[in-house]
């Protein structure tokens, strides 16, 4: 039973109008939802984005955008030094790598939701001094702060790598998994000829060179497919260039940034959606295309590996490999029965996930935790000086 009048503040890098908005975005938006949609009063702090409105109310919930990248984290802090001391029963502190140490300064209980363990993506991606700063705050500082306080993992193979990677106690992490809207995701009918699709940011670990890579090696023998590519990010012009020089431009949309009812649109009318990206907590687009009946190949990483449900409903290559990609493309492609089997399957699976258990979920571990009963040293030499 849903506690009611809980006041929750969700603390995260971004939301769902953010041009950088991912699944971590949607997670928290639709949770949102549900919970104000049962009485709960919910207010979202994140980090501005170009022309975004500073305070907004959207769909109920209270979106307050203040800061950039690095500096949301100060204006976070602040905020609730300075407003959410009495105004809030409830942290939800979003883990984007780097969380918000919410209770270096919050007295009420917070929970960590993690989407995945960025130690090998931060040692891949970031300048070596970075890399190592956000490697030590993830894997040191994190656990230390959040020791009295839960964490909820949106699978279970990112609750493992919490375990054997950052070294935090099984006991202490929850899983709770990502949900479907299944209003908005149903099945639609399918484009005419072959499309295969990618929908999310355009960052280089997402490596969506992999999907143009095999593309361009069954090309040729599909003359009538083509891929989309939906999303926006820094990665954008080297994949534009790259689709170019492999000759393929003109069998490539790059569509930018696209509204949910477009992003549905495109997963519906998809013959396969792909998913090649080189680490992934679970993959939320996996279980949307599985709800708008299409199948799913993605790269054999531990997130994906638990969302695609291989190989009953899709279908896993090993990360990187384009050749692998595309065999499992022209598979697919080429065999109707195959993707009608897929596809029931698909629909099956996506069926047992929904937003309104794993609302209910966080909202159990929150009555369980326990607000810390000592008053952290930075609130104790920050709060009088920035609060009176």
């Amino acid at each position: 039973m849903a506690i009611p009048g809980k006041r929750i503040l969700i603390l995260n890098w971004r939301d769902t109008k953010h041009s950088a908005g991912g699944g971590a975005e949607v997670y928290n938006h639709e949770l949102a939802k549900i919970w104000t949609s049962q009485g709960h009063h919910v207010t979202i702090f994140c980090s501005q984005d170009h022309d975004n409105l500073k305070f907004e109310a959207n769909e109920g919930i209270n979106i307050i955008r203040q800061g950039g990248f690095v500096s949301v984290y100060f204006w976070a802090a602040l905020y609730y030094l300075r407003h959410g001391r009495t105004r809030f029963d409830l942290i939800i502190d979003c883990q984007n790598g780097v969380p918000f140490f919410s209770p270096l300064y919050a007295r009420v209980p917070v929970i960590c939701i993690v989407h995945h363990v960025h130690q090998r993506v931060f040692s891949k991606y970031l300048p070596k001094t970075s890399a190592a700063l956000a490697k030590w705050l993830e894997r040191q500082a994190m656990p230390w702060v959040y020791r009295h306080h839960r964490y909820a993992a949106v699978s279970q193979s990112t609750k493992t790598a919490m375990i054997e990677e950052l070294g935090i106690a099984s006991h202490r992490i929850e899983v709770v998994y990502n949900g479907v809207d299944h209003q908005l995701n149903q099945p639609g009918p399918k484009s005419e000829h072959p499309t295969i699709v990618y929908v999310g940011r355009l960052k280089a670990y997402k490596s969506v060179d992999t999907l143009l890579r095999a593309f361009a090696l069954i090309a040729p023998q599909l003359p009538t497919a083509e891929v989309v590519i939906a999303g926006i990010g820094d990665d954008a012009p080297r994949l534009k260039q790259l689709a170019h020089t492999l000759g393929i431009w003109s069998r490539v949309k790059f569509t930018g940034h696209v509204s949910d009812k477009r992003r549905v649109s495109l997963m519906q009318s998809a013959w396969v959606v792909v998913n090649p990206s080189y680490t992934e907590g679970w993959g939320i687009t996996t279980i949307e295309a599985y709800a708008c009946g299409t199948p799913v190949i993605a790269s054999d990483v531990a997130g994906l590996r638990e969302s695609v449900h291989a190989p009953h409903a899709g279908r896993l290559f090993p990360y990187g490999d384009a050749h692998a990609l595309a065999d499992a493309l022209i598979a697919l492609v080429t065999d109707e029965q195959l993707r009608c089997q897929l596809i029931a399957q698909a629909l099956d699976w996506a069926g047992r996930f929904d937003w309104q258990t794993s609302a209910q979920r966080l909202l159990e571990i929150a009555s369980q935790t326990e607000a810390a009963t000592a008053k952290p040293h930075l609130h104790s030499q920050v709060t009088k000086s920035v609060v009176e």
